[in-house]
């Protein structure tokens, strides 16, 4: 009798279902108060639309603040109080679990070891960036959800079906353009898939997928950019099309990339700080248990280290490369990690669209080294999962789903007790931080920085006028406006943030 089959009898198998409820329950507890930055944009987009207006379609997330704005308005039926963000926060969390689901199902299918994928998939969903991402407001989730879906559909042993991969991989781009990258694993794996067939009924099922793919999502970004704009300009097209900020893009600085990609995958598992640790009862539990996790996983390799070394000896052995699953999902990792090297390498978070193919080639290298007498492997990666899981909660997950001090959330905070509905925050640029300030402050009025004229007649409207810091930084440039500046500035009611990390100030204009 084969492991999978000893193990399929026990109780646990029957019952491993609890372990998807528990992890919801984890993400929905901890929730990131950290917010990524985007998703405070998406969030003030969908409350700010009117309806299903073109300010919800963007070319890099086309149907993600679509989507959330109908979540948003169901949501709104239930608590008319609830914000955009928590709404999209909450819809992540579930589909973070649909992808572990997914992921395991995946697992169970290439291993054949239950336990294996059991412990693959819990490293899968605490992994650090995902566990973060799986919280938040973002859009890279419900596409890694459409990519595990077409990637399940794509495994060796089942049967090709071009028209519907090529409708889930479509969704996934829908979501986030970066699941274009798929695309080369989908070839390859549609030619595994096919190994039985002819040569050409294989090219024929990969050009089926290829026309469908290239049809269904170049079509509609065609048909949206045209219900934007009105125009069928092919290079005002592909220019809306391949949009990104401008503060960011291509690096080609092979040192400095080579570093940040080596620290993105380790931040892909581990992150956080030591000093976010929090002495309470928790804090304690939770470091009792990584110690005794590391501590055994350690006295483990140190006994035997023979199953540490015929694991990775698979990674030189061109035979476990040769394997359909393994080599697609080698080719999965590569097309992203080839763009990623020189595409904003620091943004870990990108990664996220192959994390899943780096542990299935973890797992599918410790099932193949895998028996009865060498089933401690799988029992070591327990002890990896439980210790990941301990450090992230305790120096990352846990710490970033409280309001920490000295950050723009709580300097945000703060404003609520200052500013009313009569407030006017004058600023020059959007960034971050000020969009935060500005999301979480709903009742105040924001405008853009024209000229002190405006400043003058806000202040003497009876307004609340206050600037903050790039509209403060434009003003103190020219010698006119800064005398001005310091002439109407009230010197008792200024906030500021301003250290390594942040420079957000904001000052009150006297009324006159």
């Amino acid at each position: 009798m084969t492991p999978s089959k000893t193990i399929a009898v026990n109780g646990f198998t029957k019952n491993y279902w609890i372990a998807f409820p528990i992890i919801l329950t984890i993400y929905l507890s901890f929730r990131t108060k950290n917010y990524y930055w985007d998703g405070i944009g998406f969030a003030q987009i969908i409350e700010d639309a009117t309806g299903f207006d073109g300010s919800l379609l963007h070319p890099n997330h086309l149907f993600y603040n679509f989507a959330g704005f109908i979540a948003y308005k169901i949501a709104l039926i239930f608590d008319d109080s609830i914000r955009a963000v928590d709404v999209l926060q909450i819809l992540n969390c579930f589909f973070a679990v649909l992808c572990a689901m997914v992921f395991f199902e995946i697992l169970k299918t290439v291993t054949r070891n239950f336990a294996l994928s059991f412990v693959s998939t819990m490293i899968f969903a605490f992994s650090a960036t995902w566990w973060k991402f799986a919280t938040d407001a973002n859009a890279y989730i419900p596409s890694v959800l459409f990519l595990l879906i077409s990637f399940n559909l794509l495994l060796p042993d089942k049967k090709n079906r071009p028209l519907l991969v090529a409708l889930t991989h479509s969704f996934a781009m829908f979501f986030h353009q970066l699941a274009l990258f798929f695309f080369p694993v989908v070839i390859v794996a549609l030619w595994f898939q096919t190994a039985s067939l002819e040569s050409k009924t294989r090219v024929s099922v990969i050009i089926k997928y290829a026309l469908t793919a290239f049809s269904l999502t170049f079509g509609t970004f065609c048909i949206v950019f045209y219900a934007l704009t009105g125009s069928v300009d092919a290079k005002a097209f592909f220019r809306w099309l391949m949009w990104y900020s401008p503060e960011n893009g291509f690096t080609f600085d092979f040192v400095k990339n080579l570093f940040l990609t080596l620290r993105g995958h380790l931040r892909l598992f581990f992150d956080g700080r030591l000093t976010f640790f929090q002495l309470d009862f928790i804090g304690v539990a939770a470091s009792i248990i990584f110690v005794i996790a590391t501590t055994a996983l350690l006295i483990q390799i140190g006994r035997n280290t023979n199953p540490l070394k015929n694991f990775a000896q698979n990674f030189v052995n061109g035979k476990f490369w040769r394997q359909p699953i393994i080599a697609t999902c080698a080719v999965w990792c590569l097309s992203y990690i080839a763009f990623l090297f020189f595409f904003i390498p620091a943004n870990t978070f990108y990664r996220l669209f192959y994390v899943p193919a780096l542990i299935i080639i973890i797992a599918v290298s410790v099932a193949k080294t895998e028996t009865p007498q060498t089933s401690i492997r799988k029992w070591r990666l327990g002890l990896f999962c439980a210790a990941m899981f301990c450090a992230n909660f305790l120096f990352f997950i846990r710490p970033f789903s409280q309001v920490m001090d000295d950050t723009p959330l709580a300097l945000t905070l703060k404003m609520r007790s200052v500013w009313n509905d009569k407030t006017v925050v004058i600023y020059d640029e959007r960034n971050s931080d000020n969009q935060l300030v500005r999301y979480f402050n709903p009742e105040t009025r924001w405008i853009l920085l024209e000229s002190t004229r405006d400043l003058k007649l806000a202040a003497t409207n009876k307004q609340d006028v206050w600037l903050e810091t790039t509209a403060i930084e434009k003003l103190n440039a020219a010698p006119e406006t800064s005398e001005w500046l310091k002439q109407n500035q009230s010197q008792e009611s200024r906030v500021e943030l301003v250290n390594k990390a942040y420079n957000l100030k904001f000052v009150r204009i006297a009324a006159k």
